[in-house]
């Protein structure tokens, strides 16, 4: 059993590609001053421009906090639908072999990668650039290859990105508390999503990532598990749009206004929510997912979303000297697709199919291990 659902939903794969777009683009436009230090001031002053980038519809194209939570969705959905559709039983050492494989092997590659970067190319210009990527100036350390090869602590200054990897690999591992959430009480879906905002918002308040991100894959989970009610609520065509708005200006909801917004955390999570059920039953939304570029950006989007932020610093702190701003970070910006395809096909795909052949190794010895000792007491 793989890790996507057996009749695979290719629009979402289309999603999780823009998604990692998304992520891409944020991190490239926040490699400049003025924007960039929004993330660690949000009042900080803004000129016209940059206040319009900022507070408007438009920062929806580079909201990379929100794309995570499409990500988290995506993956409680996705995960969790093949044990909806499986009637046998489920083989769990075979799961967390092939699971932790999938994450880990292609983790370790970007890790690596990171720090042939950092050995080659110096980070040190980039602290004359902005406070942003200034704190990710920083020679590479063992401490910090290992901090990111563990995924312990979330993302390091070797390669931040990680973060949302560690969110990833304690939904993988919960996965059967998170089944068990999903089957109980299944007439309740609706408040067991509801509750999951809940939730989520109390996380916001309390400032606890564990309570702002680990409820959104369960929402995910109990998607994936009412799949066939959700399939019966159909989006007419003329009601796509506002919903796809709707869902847009939630993802966006740290941003509407320079204050911020109450518990956003909670809106966005709603938003991503309401995203991935317009792809899975608005046909507008899952021809967009269908698109020759869509589906590329999915076929790429974990490579991508792994080595986009080392590749982008490299390239930038090689080129400041040399280019203008606007034109490292462009180049950042095609260097980091360009790795995101090499890293797919050397190191992901491999890692894929290395993870799926352990799997089922694993499978195969626990299913011949009880007639084994049978044999030996016979």
């Amino acid at each position: 059993m793989s890790d996507a659902a057996p009749t695979r939903l290719t629009q979402l794969d289309g999603l999780r590609g823009i998604a990692a777009l998304v992520v891409l683009l944020c991190h490239s436009v926040a490699v400049f001053p003025s924007l960039g230090q929004i993330f660690l001031n949000r009042f900080a002053p803004l000129g016209p421009a940059e206040t319009w980038a900022v507070y408007s519809p438009l920062h929806v194209a580079w909201n990379g906090t929100a794309a995570v939570s499409v990500f988290f969705v995506l993956s409680g959905y996705v995960l969790v639908l093949p044990f909806i559709k499986r009637r046998s039983r489920v083989d769990w050492g075979a799961y967390f072999a092939r699971r932790l494989l999938r994450l880990y092997l292609p983790v370790w590659g970007s890790v690596l990668l990171a720090v042939v970067l950092g050995l080659l190319i110096s980070r040190a210009p980039l602290a004359d650039i902005g406070q942003w990527v200034a704190l990710y100036a920083g020679p590479v350390t063992p401490q910090s290859a290992a901090a990111s090869m563990t995924l312990a602590f979330g993302g390091t200054t070797l390669n931040p990105a990680l973060w949302s990897l560690r969110w990833e690999v304690v939904f993988s591992l919960a996965l059967p508390l998170y089944l068990a959430f999903g089957l109980v009480a299944r007439r309740a879906w609706t408040l067991k999503i509801l509750l999951c905002l809940v939730l989520t918002a109390c996380g916001s308040l309390l400032n606890s990532e564990p309570l702002i991100y680990l409820p959104v894959f369960a929402i995910g989970t109990v998607m994936a598990i009412e799949s066939k009610r959700i399939a019966q609520w159909r989006v007419s065509s003329w009601a796509g749009v506002p919903l796809l708005v709707f869902a847009l200006v939630l993802l966006n909801a740290q941003w509407i206004h320079p204050t911020g917004v109450y518990a956003h955390e909670a809106l966005v999570a709603l938003g991503a929510t309401v995203l991935v059920w317009l792809y899975l039953s608005w046909h507008g939304a899952a021809s967009f997912g269908n698109t020759r570029v869509s589906q590329f950006l999915g076929t790429i989007s974990f490579s991508l979303y792994l080595v986009h932020m080392p590749v982008l610093f490299a390239v930038v702190a090689a080129s400041s000297a040399s280019l203008p701003l606007w034109a490292c970070i462009v180049s950042g910006f095609v260097a980091s697709l360009i790795a995101g395809v090499l890293f797919y096909w050397a190191v992901e795909r491999p890692a894929h199919r290395f993870s799926v052949w352990v799997g089922k190794r694993v499978r195969d010895r626990l299913e011949r291990t009880p007639l084994t000792t049978s044999e030996a007491r016979s």
